[in-house]
This record gives structure tokens, sequence and C-alpha cells, in this order.
């Protein structure tokens, strides 16, 4: 017996007979049909949502952050081997009391816990030589090149003199004044 046959033989209905109860059998092929709809719509409804996680996620890579920075701010990169890491805690709190200056020389601190990070951020830390298994702090120019490279953390004072020996930034001063 052919396997569409013996799906209406299982459900009581004759090959190529009417269905006793009419209304039933309607009944059960627009469940079936409903059903059928759900299941391809949860599919694309994933799949839409797993395209857009991706595309989100490299929008906001660090690598497109940097990008996006570009001669509009400095980059500080604290990387850190763990989010308890004693040194990336020592560093937080230094920046903490030096927020001012910061703003004022257009530094945007972003803090990096390598472990969690996606590879593709994890290969753009390799490939500015950041070693992904101890703390480093690197500094980026409005240019995107690094500035400054360390691997214990940076006193704020020794930071911003850093920056204020730029020449981007002592035009930035002569403006100012």
């Amino acid at each position: 017996m052919p396997q569409s046959e013996g799906q209406f033989a299982r459900a009581g209905v004759a090959a190529g007979a009417p269905c006793r109860d009419g209304l039933r059998c309607h009944f059960m092929l627009i469940r079936f049909f409903c059903l059928l709809l759900m299941t391809s719509l949860a599919l694309v409804t994933t799949s839409v949502r797993a395209q857009t996680s991706n595309q989100n996620a490299l929008e906001n890579s660090l690598e497109n952050t940097v990008k996006a920075a570009r001669w509009r701010q400095r980059v500080l990169l604290i990387c850190a081997p763990a989010a308890t890491d004693a040194q990336l805690l020592a560093q937080r709190a230094l920046l903490q009391a030096a927020q001012a200056g910061l703003a004022e020389r257009d530094v945007l601190v972003r803090t990096l816990v390598v472990p969690g990070l996606a590879a593709t951020d994890r290969a753009y830390l390799r490939r500015l030589g950041v070693k992904t298994d101890a703390f480093q702090v690197l500094l980026l120019g409005k240019d995107g090149g690094v500035k400054r490279r360390d691997t214990v953390p940076v006193a704020p004072a020794a930071l911003f003199a850093t920056i204020d020996g730029m020449p981007m930034r002592r035009q930035e001063m002569k403006r100012v004044k």
C-alpha cells in the first residue's frame, strides 16, 4: 500500500473515499497547514535573527570602533586576560580620577577582556601586536596608529604627556588658546 493510502487508512479514511466527517477533515488540513506555516515562519525568523546578530557583531567590532574614531578621537585599549585582573582594576581606578583630562584630549577608553571577545576582535588585537594572554594598554592616535604600548598600568600623567607631545594635540591646544 502506498504511503499516502496508509496515512488515510490510519486516519480512518479510505483512499479516494469521501471523508465521513467533512468538517473534521477540513479542520485537520487547516491545522496541518497552519503548523507548516508556523514552522516555516519560525525558521525564517531564526535565520533573520542570526543574520542580524552577525551583522551587528561586525558593525560593533573593535576594528570598526577604531575606524569610526579615526581623526575624531584617540583610542585607549585596555586589554586583560580576565575581568578580575589586578592590573586591569588598577588601570580603571587610575583613569577614573582622570576623566576630565581624557575628555579634554578626546580619548575613547575601551576595556577588553580578551577571552570574552569575538574571534574577529581577537584577530584585530593580534594584528595590533597585543599578547592576548597578558595585560596590555595601547594608545591609538587619531590616525589609528599605535602611539604607546604598556604592559603595566599607566599613570594618567604619563599618558597625557604622550598625547600632549603629539603634533595633532599641539595644534588642538593652540586653537584653544
